[in-house]
C-alpha cells in the first residue's frame, strides 16, 4: 500500500443515517496505491471516537486500510 492519503472525515446527520442505512457518527475517506491503481477506502466511526484527535484517527484509517488491502491481495 503506498500513497495513503485521508480525503475527507464527514460526519452523519440522523437523515443521512437512515437514508443510506449508516450506523457510525462519522466517517473518514482515503485513497490509497496498490498495484499501480488509486483504490478508495472509507469506514463508518462512533461516539466513542468523537474525543480522538485527527492523528489519532488518520492512524486508526492507515491500519484499517493496511489490513484491508493485504487481505484483498491474500
Amino acid at each position: 500500500m503506498k500513497n495513503f492519503r485521508v480525503e475527507r472525515i464527514e460526519f452523519f446527520s440522523d437523515e443521512i443515517k437512515k437514508e443510506k442505512g449508516l450506523e457510525g457518527d462519522f466517517g473518514i475517506v482515503a485513497t490509497f496505491e496498490q498495484g499501480g491503481k488509486k483504490k478508495y477506502f472509507a469506514m463508518q466511526l462512533g461516539e466513542k471516537d468523537f474525543e480522538k484527535s485527527i492523528s489519532e484517527l488518520m492512524e486508526i484509517a492507515r491500519e484499517e486500510c493496511e489490513w484491508v488491502s493485504m487481505n484483498e491481495i491474500a
